[in-house]
């Protein structure tokens, strides 16, 4: 299967019959989605999801082509043309926690990733503060979650690498993204992909918060490793002794001395 031979015009369709299935009903997820938008391109379906939404959450909005995605504090996020799955989920703002979104969304995303053929792997990885990576290093990122709180909605964005082959990818991303088709050699067709990835969206925002945090931290890659973080145009180095994801990460130094950075105005400094 290639992103050509994929029919787009069905995705709604099929994705609202797994929203409605039996088995969905036990996670809640009619009451968390109750329409679905397919666009053939948009800049951002964050944007357009906002749009859409006109104020009601409830809705999920994919794009069979993103061509402006962006990430966290303003990065941009890499679509390669039909390739990649870019979803928006727009929930209500006042029943969920920004933290609970970010916990829950990084988690259903890693679980979101089929790795068939890859029984005796572990599964995705996280990076923080918003990464999925795979199992086994050099951990290339196949997913990337952003989340943002307008007009009393939460925009739940999750991009995935889904149909990339080698030859895809830029000079500047062959060594740090991988797609689901890289992984497992057998291509998935991206809907199929979103319907698993609304499930497990719905599954984790079911669980407390304590519990996927535990579940988040089991993922963590960054713990008990070296790496170097970006504050106010500041780069602390040393090694990670741990993170919390939604409220600091602990650095010990290298003079010995620890530091605590504010996770949500700290950025990874990737390495080379």
């Amino acid at each position: 299967m290639t992103a050509a031979t994929e029919n787009p015009s069905a995705w709604s369709d099929e994705l609202m019959a797994v929203i409605h299935e039996p088995a969905s009903a036990k996670l809640r997820l009619p009451t968390l989605i109750d329409r679905v938008v397919v666009l053939a391109e948009t800049a951002s379906t964050q944007d357009a999801a906002l749009r859409i939404a006109g104020g009601k959450p409830g809705l999920m909005v994919l794009a069979v082509r993103q061509t402006a995605g962006r990430g966290r504090l303003g990065r941009t996020w890499a679509d390669t043309s039909h390739l990649g799955l870019a979803a928006t989920f727009v929930l209500d703002a006042a029943r969920y926690s920004a933290e609970h979104l970010s916990l829950a969304a990084g988690v259903a995303a890693a679980c979101a990733i089929p790795l068939r053929g890859l029984d005796q792997q572990p599964a995705c990885k996280l990076r923080w503060p918003n990464d999925v990576v795979e199992p086994e290093r050099p951990h290339r990122k196949v997913a990337g979650v952003l989340i943002e709180i307008k007009d009393h909605l939460a925009l739940v964005g999750i991009g995935i690498n889904v149909l990339h082959r080698d030859a895809d990818w830029p000079p500047d991303l062959k060594d740090r993204a991988v797609s689901i088709f890289q992984l497992c050699q057998s291509p998935m067709k991206r809907e199929h992909v979103a319907a698993i990835l609304v499930r497990a969206l719905a599954h984790h925002l079911g669980r407390p918060a304590d519990e996927i945090a535990r579940d988040w931290s089991d993922r963590d890659i960054l713990r008990n490793t070296r790496r170097s973080f970006l504050h106010n145009n500041q780069t602390y180095t040393g090694l990670v002794l741990s993170i919390d994801p939604t409220n600091h990460i602990l650095l010990q130094l290298d003079d010995g001395t620890t530091t605590s950075l504010p996770a949500l105005t700290t950025s990874l400094v990737h390495e080379a």
